[in-house]
């Protein structure tokens, strides 16, 4: 059996945190800036809708080791969604994955 020993020696001892501060070069607002066209838009929805045809066929017997990854395609594919096309798509999802058998 190995036995290791250590000794911690304290040299120096400051009260508080030191910190620098850099030059702000530039200021911009936290609110996020959505800006996409229609076309890309409609494109968008049909993957994601697609995305949840495959999720729903290849979950349709049992959870196999590829449906994480294929619901973070999910999920991924609809933030991309405005609230109008997001709203279209989880009206249009529940008879989706009975049409993916």
């Amino acid at each position: 059996m190995t036995e290791v020993y250590y000794k911690l020696s304290l040299n120096k001892e400051r009260a508080g945190v030191s910190t620098t501060q850099g030059p702000i070069t530039m200021k911009s607002s936290l609110l996020f800036e959505h800006v996409i066209n229609t076309e890309e838009m409609a494109a968008t929805a049909r993957d994601a809708k697609q995305s949840l045809q495959e999720l729903c066929r290849k979950t349709q017997d049992e959870i196999g080791t590829e449906a994480p990854r294929l619901f973070k395609e999910l999920v991924q594919r609809m933030r991309h969604l405005d609230s109008r096309a997001l709203q279209t798509f989880y009206r249009s999802a529940p008879g989706t994955c009975d049409k993916a058998s």
